[in-house]
């Protein structure tokens, strides 16, 4: 009879465990700021954050990931004889500012005697930002952003999308999987980026 009972307090103990755990699973999961992948026809695309909260002055980075269709590519910022690189327009709050697209190394692509440079596979495409000093604790900051680019291989096809992501203000919390991703991203591309563009913020 002793036993019974211990065997079902375990059972109730490990039952409560797992009911916590899978809470603190669903609230990780639905605090990070991440958009779920939108089709645009030739390519899937999303944006992900290193951060899921910001303390106001910190700087972060969010990022475009993409997933193009076996054999199509987009531009890099410098497409070569012909193409049109990847771009984004902002709109985002006072108090937060976007800096410029760290741009992958680039391949080369041959369309008969053209020569261009751009990317196949899943391109991701960082960029810095900075909270304002001026942000308040708790507040929650919306990014939205329009992404463009022109998908090739036999043809080419101009694809857009509309993203968006929030972020809480408050204590630094960082997305483990989407920092990853980002700081994969940043120790591949180029150490010398003398251009600019790529960045509309509206």
């Amino acid at each position: 009879m002793r036993s019974r009972i211990l065997t079902k307090a375990v059972r109730k103990i490990w039952a409560s465990l797992w009911l916590a755990l899978s809470a603190l699973i669903l609230s990780q999961a639905a605090l990070a700021a991440e958009t779920e992948p939108v089709d645009t026809g030739k390519a899937l695309a999303r944006l992900v954050s290193s951060h899921d909260k910001v303390m106001p002055g910190e700087s972060f980075y969010i990022a475009l990931e993409t997933e193009l269709d076996k054999h199509w590519h987009t531009y890099w910022l410098n497409p070569g004889d012909s193409g049109e690189p990847v771009q984004i327009r902002w709109n985002l709050p006072e108090t937060l500012s976007a800096g410029e697209i760290v741009w992958p190394l680039p391949m080369p692509i041959a369309t008969g005697p053209i020569i261009n440079y751009g990317f196949e596979g899943t391109p991701v495409f960082p960029i810095p930002f900075t909270l304002s000093k001026d942000a308040v604790i708790g507040e929650r900051i919306n990014i939205s952003a329009n992404v463009y680019y022109l998908v090739c291989y036999d043809v080419c096809i101009p694809e857009q999308a509309d993203l968006s992501l929030s972020l809480t203000v408050g204590e630094t919390q960082e997305d483990t999987l989407s920092k990853a991703v980002i700081e994969a991203a940043l120790s591949d591309a180029p150490a010398a980026r003398s251009a600019k563009g790529g960045i509309v913020q509206t």
